[in-house]
């Protein structure tokens, strides 16, 4: 069949047909390029009719696994070659190809004409090359973190012993926090769970997780949990990522992990406190570390209690000994007190016969100075008698000389008489006097006095009043107070010699 357009009558420059065109170029493809090996990672994989369409890509990171799309191929996988790829898949333990593998694939480039589009017919899949990819990832993960010396740091961690407050990185979609939250509140412990709501898969998944990580470890929490539910290696790549699998290593708080299924064993399980097979595992984990302690617990108090009661019975038995040495020590020195008591009680009675004995002479003694007292003080009796008589015959005789001396004594008396009449009367003047300036005896016949306020000045005059404006006025029973209104008509004033008209409002 020929490639030229027939309707073409431009014989010096000929004209193809598109059909005529695609077939050339895919003659030239053959012919040119043939079967040629490719290594890409595949980003879209889909299946209809047994065919199965690929996207394989390659980024910018290292390996070409991570970072931006630099390169796109369409690909194909026809039934009949896709039944022996996957026959090779289970042999080694894969179910299907996946987004997110790096593969290296052996095909031809290829034009399907009626439709005009290129892709890549993929005959042959180096599956060796495939899951060397990832281990040379997962090693040079591993190489680095060993390198800082963080890879064992989050293993190394102790729980607390009693696990209360958990952080879960994870997303709110689906039924896994659910379950989880369920199974720790069905457990009759108390917890308190918060949810850093996070992107599980996407581009954006790796970023988002060790930042939800890093948001968990600075607050106070006992635990961080990533949940996952099962999915493709592309939708668990996110934990195989250095992001991801770099914040879980260097946490500085235990991360338990519960990703995926019992088959998947992502990179962050190696680097985790501790790695779970499915989700719910975790929280039977919880459940059971609080347990556990509650029975270490109950079982160092009956270890405790055991000791107690015998060391109480060893205390017992030796206050028991100790008891008796100390009777027998008490018994003895009783006794001992006892004879010193006794030998005391024959001497006491021999005190008291000898005792008895000088009582009968002290009362003889006693007796006999009774009898010389009362002799002693009839005799002062008699003494002092005879001295009041002879004080009394003095007394008259010193009287008779003293009478005989009073006709002179009685002249001085007149005298003294006269002398104290004349000074009584100066005496009543005087009195007189002072009576007629006693302030509070003036007022009580109905005189009062007038001060200033302000000055406390007395008024005599009331000339003055007006220049004073407020005044007391005391009386004998006490004092008001005055204020000038007004003055009206002639005031006499005694120290001016005159009179004089004043009126007008005094405050």
């Amino acid at each position: 069949m020929s490639i030229f357009d027939p309707a073409s009558t431009n014989t010096s420059e000929q004209t193809l047909s598109v059909t005529g065109f695609c077939n050339l170029v895919q003659e030239a493809l053959r012919r040119g390029i043939g079967k040629v090996w490719v290594r890409g990672v595949i980003q879209r994989i889909t299946e209809a009719k047994g065919h199965y369409y690929l996207e394989l890509v390659e980024r910018s990171g290292p390996g070409g696994i991570s970072g931006t799309v630099t390169g796109q191929l369409d690909a194909v996988i026809f039934a009949q070659t896709y039944s022996l790829i996957g026959r090779q898949l289970r042999e080694r333990g894969m179910d299907s190809l996946e987004a997110g593998l790096m593969v290296r694939v052996k095909g031809r480039p290829n034009i399907f004409v009626p439709r005009g589009k290129f892709n890549f017919v993929i005959e042959e899949i180096d599956l060796n090359a495939t899951f060397e990819a990832r281990l040379v990832e997962r090693e040079r993960i591993r190489g680095l973190l060993i390198e800082r010396g963080s890879y064992e740091q989050n293993r190394s961690l102790v729980p607390a012993p009693v696990i209360e407050r958990i952080a879960i990185v994870g997303s709110s979609a689906g039924v896994v926090k659910e379950d989880f939250v369920g199974q720790l509140s069905a457990s009759g412990f108390r917890f308190v769970v918060k949810l850093f709501d996070v992107s599980t898969t996407g581009d954006q998944a790796s970023q988002e997780i060790a930042s939800g990580i890093k948001a968990a470890e600075r607050s106070d929490y006992d635990l961080i949990v990533l949940l996952r539910g099962g999915g493709s290696a592309t939708e668990l790549s996110p934990y195989e990522s250095e992001a991801v699998v770099t914040a879980v290593a260097e946490s500085e708080l235990p991360v338990w992990c519960g990703i995926g299924h019992s088959s998947d064993r992502p990179l962050v399980n190696e680097v985790a406190n501790q790695a779970f097979d499915v989700p719910l595992a975790v929280g039977a984990a919880i459940v059971d570390h609080n347990a556990a302690f509650l029975d270490e617990l109950d079982d160092r108090v009956a270890v405790i209690v055991t000791l107690a009661r015998r060391a109480i019975k060893e205390e017992e038995s030796e206050l028991t000994g100790y008891g008796a040495l100390l009777e027998r020590r008490v018994n003895s020195k009783l006794s001992a007190e006892l004879i010193e008591i006794g030998q005391w009680f024959k001497a006491g009675t021999y005190i008291e016969r000898i005792l008895s004995s000088e009582g009968r002479l002290l009362e003889v003694s006693a007796n006999r100075l009774r009898s010389k007292v009362r002799d002693k003080i009839a005799e002062e009796k008699t003494s002092l008698s005879n001295t009041r008589f002879d004080l009394q015959g003095r007394l008259r005789e010193r009287v008779s000389i003293e009478m005989e001396r009073l006709p002179g004594l009685d002249r001085v008396a007149r005298s003294a008489s006269l002398v104290i009449s004349s000074h009584s009367e100066v005496l009543g003047d005087a009195e007189v006097i002072f009576a007629s300036n006693d302030i509070d005896g003036v007022m009580a016949r109905g005189y009062s006095i007038v001060e200033s306020r302000k000055s406390g000045r007395r008024i005599y005059s009331a000339g003055d009043l007006p220049s004073v404006g407020r005044f007391w006025v005391h009386f004998a029973d006490g004092k008001v107070a005055g204020r000038i209104d007004d003055v009206v008509g002639e005031i006499e004033d005694p120290y001016r010699g005159g009179t004089e008209g004043e009126s007008g409002a005094i405050d």
